[in-house]
């Protein structure tokens, strides 16, 4: 049951950690660590299976989940068994392989748990580790730091390995091309000789008591001289300190001879980089190193780098040290180790006031050519100057002592008031916010209040924490504060984001950390006390104004405002359909008017979207959007004429009785497709009559089959057409017969006609202009005759009758085409 327990509740935190901000994910390690203390195997096996059924799991989660398994096996290394350890080592190569270099915090994630697997099972890591080390090719970072790392933690059992490591991987260091590889093998060359003197200073202790330091000189010897004439002089910061770290622990395993040869040329070096980096220590630190190697290795030559080694060691030790600065005292240590170093070798002339600051023993630094045992004559010179230099060190010393006493007392004297006012907030936290609308400005006066006394201390809080140096990058972005703009759209500039002061600041002490974290906690507070009353106000005020809400005075200033942003009705229902499927739910109209500029609120245009919402269906379309903003027009208009379209149609077409009629297909509304041609054509009413959309202009229904129906002109010579078609005669006795609305046109329309309201489409099927004419004939004497249809568009039943102007013809069948068979065909009537 436990561990039933323990596996879902492992489960729910690494689900939890897909979408986590970084503070999240911190706090989700430490839930998982904990949870390995209950069971550290089940909860591995947990991780892993995890790891493995979710193969697209972001980096940042991977190494998270990888960072808590470490966490796990430092805690309770000793409980864990071979088979879990031999899976946990399994899973952290495997992961560590599928890792790319961009993707470092994974692969260091996984390097880490190799690490603390291989305090206890060095050889199965040493299998893992080296099974990624490809022959011949330099590894991946995060193999070189898991060597490197695993050095340290393991140190008895690593060093001897590191033989066959260093001969390896030395040879493959001038392929080195990127600066993060350059630095993690610098890291790495450090970390095996640190490894190797604290192997060699422990011997008695160690496995193997016949390993010396002097047995790696070769190899690294070969990298020293990489490191100190390229890598320290590189372009980036970041690759000559770590060339600098490294050459330090360095110099103690190299030949005695290779080092004589090295230093001269590297010092001035080393010294230069002091103008280059803000942070000494780690070159002060290495230089210390380098200064020891060489004088317990007999320090010939050290007198003639005294010259430039003394003033750039006094620039660095008389400058005062900055308490807020961790390694700024560690720096002045590592620089008194080097005048110890120094402090048996004779003084430089040019440089009389050294003896002073370097005592060794009691006595003053001995100058040059002196014998050791010779009266060491006071420098009469010297002792002003060093007395001055005294003097006015202490007094800096007192006055900073004295500003940073009363720079803490600023400090705690802000905690206090910050104190009182987080209860006091607190306190007016806890009590309801009121339902009138007067209370609720008095409250707001009273905040207002508080938060004109937040800026007042503004300045001193900024006063305080001028130290505080500027974070290059913000990790966590801007404050997470909210905004403060009003659901209720107005004309001006919206508001913006209230940022809470003091946001890219990092303390150097814990007093100025609480005091950040604690200023930017109340603002907090205050912003959101701010907040929750302006919008209990703005909800009160809509309230009011709701209730006296006319809908026909909204839609008066809804149409005023589509009108001055000069669109269409038509314009403002697209850009709220964003699928244009035709319709849009309640809540997108309602949002979608919300996100516009149009001074509206919540409450309005819940109501106004039901009045939208003709038929309840919880959608309105574009007839509904229409009729709502235009209630005087008939909605069903459109819908009304497509069917007497279609209607007049289906009569004009049924006029032929053919065997295989003429193909009329409705595509959609006012859209249709004539015969075998694919292209669609609008139809449409206008003036009483039915067009046909051709080209660029309208031609009417009767005259357009005329044109296209192969059935109307199926047996008729050209003079017959001319006759009937482009007569004068005949055009003048059609037109009158369409005009007077004869009886003897209504004799040679069809017997299924309805007296409706299109009665001009029975005219007579003639042209209707000169234009016209010419084109009927173009097109009967070039023989051009429409393809035949595919199918017919009519429905089952209907009758295919022709009325025309004149007295019925016999035609005859046309002609079939060649290969088909015969078709038979009923003459028109």
């Amino acid at each position: 049951m436990m561990e039933s327990r323990l596996r879902r509740l492992a489960l729910a935190l690494l689900e939890a950690g897909a979408e986590a901000e970084p503070a999240v994910r911190e706090q989700l390690q430490h839930a998982l660590s904990g949870l390995g203390a209950a069971d550290p195997e089940e909860l591995l096996q947990c991780c892993g299976e995890h790891l493995r059924h979710h193969d697209k799991l972001p980096a940042a989660q991977r190494a998270l989940i990888l960072r808590s398994m470490g966490a796990v096996v430092r805690s309770h290394l000793p409980e864990l068994g071979k088979a879990a350890a031999a899976d946990a080592i399994a899973l952290a190569g495997h992961e560590m392989a599928r890792a790319r270099d961009p993707e470092w915090e994974w692969q260091e994630a996984a390097g880490a748990l190799l690490v603390e697997l291989g305090r206890a099972f060095l050889g199965r890591v040493m299998e893992e580790l080296l099974r990624q080390f490809p022959p011949g090719m330099l590894p991946q970072r995060g193999v070189v730091r898991a060597f490197a790392d695993l050095a340290g933690a393991n140190v008895f059992g690593m060093v001897p390995f590191l033989s066959s490591i260093l001969g390896t991987l030395l040879p493959l260091l001038g392929t080195a091309r990127a600066d993060s590889m350059k630095c993690t093998l610098c890291y790495a060359l450090q970390r095996f000789s640190e490894s190797i003197q604290e192997y060699v200073a422990g011997k008695e202790q160690a496995p193997d008591p016949t390993v010396r330091g002097d047995a790696f000189a070769p190899e690294l010897g070969a990298a020293f001289d990489l490191l100190g004439l390229q890598w320290v002089q590189s372009r980036d910061a970041k690759v000559r300190l770590a060339a600098v770290a490294a050459l330090g622990p360095m110099s103690s395993l190299i030949s005695p001879e290779k080092l004589q040869e090295q230093l001269p040329k590297l010092l001035p070096t080393v010294l230069g980089l002091y103008k280059k980096h803000p942070e000494p220590f780690p070159i002060s630190k290495s230089l210390c190193q380098l200064l020891e190697s060489w004088v317990a290795r007999g320090g010939r030559g050290v007198e003639a780098q005294l010259e430039p080694l003394l003033p750039a060691l006094l620039g660095q030790i008389c400058a005062p040290a900055d308490p807020t600065v961790p390694t700024s005292s560690k720096n002045h240590t590592e620089l008194l180790r080097c005048f110890s170093v120094l402090a048996p070798y004779p003084c430089p002339v040019s440089q009389p006031h050294v003896p002073a600051l370097c005592p060794r023993q009691g006595t003053l630094w001995r100058s040059p050519g002196r014998h050791p045992r010779a009266p060491r004559a006071p420098r009469a010179l010297a002792a002003p100057q060093v007395l001055s230099w005294a003097q006015q060190q202490g007094e800096r010393l007192r006055a900073q002592a004295a500003a940073l006493a009363a720079e803490r007392e600023e400090t705690e004297q802000l905690l206090d008031w910050i104190t009182a006012a987080e209860e006091a907030l607190g306190l007016r936290d806890q009590e309801p916010l009121p339902e009138e609308a007067e209370q609720l400005e008095e409250l707001s006066a009273q905040h207002a209040v508080f938060m004109e006394e937040l800026n007042r201390k503004q300045p001193d809080v900024e006063k305080v924490t001028k130290s505080c140096k500027r974070k290059l990058a913000v990790d966590l972005g801007p404050p997470a504060t909210r905004r403060l703009a009003t659901r209720r759209r107005s004309s001006g500039k919206a508001q913006g984001t209230a940022a809470v002061p003091l946001g890219g600041l990092e303390p150097q002490t814990p007093l100025m950390a609480q005091l950040l974290h604690r200023w930017q906690q109340l603002w907090l507070l205050a912003l959101d006390r701010q907040y929750r009353l302006e919008t209990a106000l703005q909800r009160l005020r809509e309230l009011e104004e709701f209730a006296h809400f006319d809908f026909g005075v909204w839609r008066k200033r809804y149409m005023q405002w589509i009108s001055q942003m000069k669109s269409r009705v038509l314009d403002v229902f697209r850009g709220i359909d964003r699928d244009q499927d035709g319709r849009i739910s309640q809540r997108e109209f309602i949002e979608g008017v919300l996100a516009s500029k149009f001074p509206t609120n919540v409450l309005e245009m819940n109501a106004v979207a039901t009045i939208f919402d003709m038929n309840g269906d919880g959608f309105i379309d574009y007839y509904e959007f229409v009729s709502a903003l235009h209630p005087n027009r008939d909605p069903l208009r459109r819908s009304a004429d497509a069917d007497q379209i279609q209607d007049e149609v289906n009569r004009q077409v049924a006029q032929c009785n053919c065997a295989k009629r003429f193909q009329v297909e409705q595509i959609s509304a006012n859209r249709y497709r004539f015969g075998e041609s694919q292209q669609l054509r609008m139809v449409r009413i206008l003036r009483s009559t039915l067009m046909v959309r051709v080209g660029g202009g309208w031609i009417a229904l009767d005259e357009f089959l005329v044109k296209n129906d192969p059935c109307r002109v199926k047996g008729r010579t050209n003079l017959k057409i001319n006759e009937k078609y482009l007569s004068s005669d005949v055009f003048g006795a059609a037109a009158r017969c369409a005009g007077n609305q004869s009886a003897a046109s209504s004799k040679v329309l069809s017997p299924s006609r309805s007296n409706s309201s299109l009665s001009l489409y029975s005219s007579a099927s003639a042209p209707s202009s000169p234009l016209a004419r010419k084109s009927v004939l173009r097109r009967t004497r070039s023989g051009d005759r429409c393809p035949r249809s595919r199918g017919s568009g009519l429905p089952d039943g209907a009758e295919l009758q022709f009325s025309a102007a004149e007295d019925s013809l016999a035609v005859a069948p046309p002609e079939p085409p060649e290969g088909s068979p015969p078709e038979r065909c009923s003459p028109c009537r």
